[in-house]
């Protein structure tokens, strides 16, 4: 059986795009409007889940936003060139990640509560800009195609 690749099928790489800024958007807009859990538990409020089974930060790092992501970069990669600073973007986030989930608990004593909800706005701002520019584009792709 021929190997067949993203183009060779009936799934566009823009519907993909689109498919993933519609989360993003829900995400963002709760970010941005502090609909998050508190950081700290409320004493008066039963605990009902653990936070810890579900991840918030999962959907992000390999959720639809960062597979059709790389999906995008690799198809405008030219050369081992474009490949290789893919792999390495990837390694470089991967690091970052570490870095940051190690040191988690000293960056949160170093915010403190009104520093990481002013980090928290800011990146439902900066993510509701990747999801506008990822609806967009595909818009815009299924405009010229059609």
């Amino acid at each position: 059986m021929p190997t067949r690749t993203l183009t060779d099928t009936w799934l566009d790489v823009h519907a993909a795009a689109a498919y993933a800024g519609v989360p993003f958007t829900v995400i963002a807009a709760a970010l941005a409007d502090h609909e998050l859990p508190a950081l700290t538990p409320d004493p008066d409020r039963p605990a009902t889940s653990n936070v810890a089974l579900v991840p918030i930060g999962t959907p992000l790092l390999a959720g639809p936003g960062a597979i059709v992501a790389t999906m995008l970069f690799v198809q405008r990669a030219h050369g081992p060139g474009g490949y290789g600073a893919i792999a390495l973007g990837i390694a470089l986030v991967l690091l970052s990640v570490w870095l940051i989930l190690r040191f988690s608990g000293l960056i949160v004593r170093v915010l403190r509560p009104a520093g990481i909800e002013v980090l928290t706005r800011i990146a439902g701002l900066l993510l509701a800009a990747i999801a506008v520019q990822l609806i967009a584009d595909a818009v815009a792709a299924f405009i010229h195609a059609y």
